[in-house]
């Protein structure tokens, strides 16, 4: 059975753990151990996660499945505003399931759950940014309404190598 939380400081390991478990697991293939590293110690070392948790514009919902965390996600309750951002919106920036509940449901589970966030909220739009190449989160996205309406640059660690001369 899966349950929703809202996931609070004391949950910062568990978030933590879940980051760098899915990201691995989702992006490794396509980045080189470098750049993985970087990122990784940049945005999902302990002290960054532990900030995002005490962060009163972020909302980190946690899935629960048998007393086992096994998906999150973390939304940004007032983003930036800027030419392409939704006024009065919420912007997911994160939905991660651990590869084994991937099909299964857990991430449609988790979207409604930020739906039904936004709308305690009282907001009107919800937006969220998408790697053009992983194909699955696209399509899911999109059975789950969302349209494109922009998009930007997303740098992970250094990307670009120098060429020595």
């Amino acid at each position: 059975m899966l349950t929703v939380q809202t996931a609070d400081i004391k949950d910062w390991k568990t978030i933590a753990r879940l980051s760098r478990q899915t990201f691995i697991e989702t992006y490794y293939l396509q980045n080189t151990q470098e750049n993985m590293d970087i990122f990784l110690h940049q945005y999902f070392n302990d002290g960054a996660i532990k900030g995002e948790l005490q962060n009163p514009h972020y909302r980190f919902l946690l899935v629960v499945e048998n007393d086992q965390p096994i998906a999150y996600a973390k939304l940004h309750c007032q983003p930036a505003a800027s030419a392409d951002t939704p006024a009065n919106s919420l912007e997911i920036c994160r939905i991660y399931n651990v590869k084994e509940a991937i099909g299964k449901g857990v991430g449609s589970f988790l979207m409604n759950a930020c739906i039904k966030e936004a709308l305690l909220l009282g907001k009107t739009c919800v937006w969220l940014g998408v790697w053009e190449k992983n194909k699955r989160a696209y399509l899911f996205y999109k059975k789950h309404g969302f349209q494109q309406f922009g998009q930007h640059v997303f740098m992970l660690a250094t990307m670009l190598k120098p060429i020595g001369l």
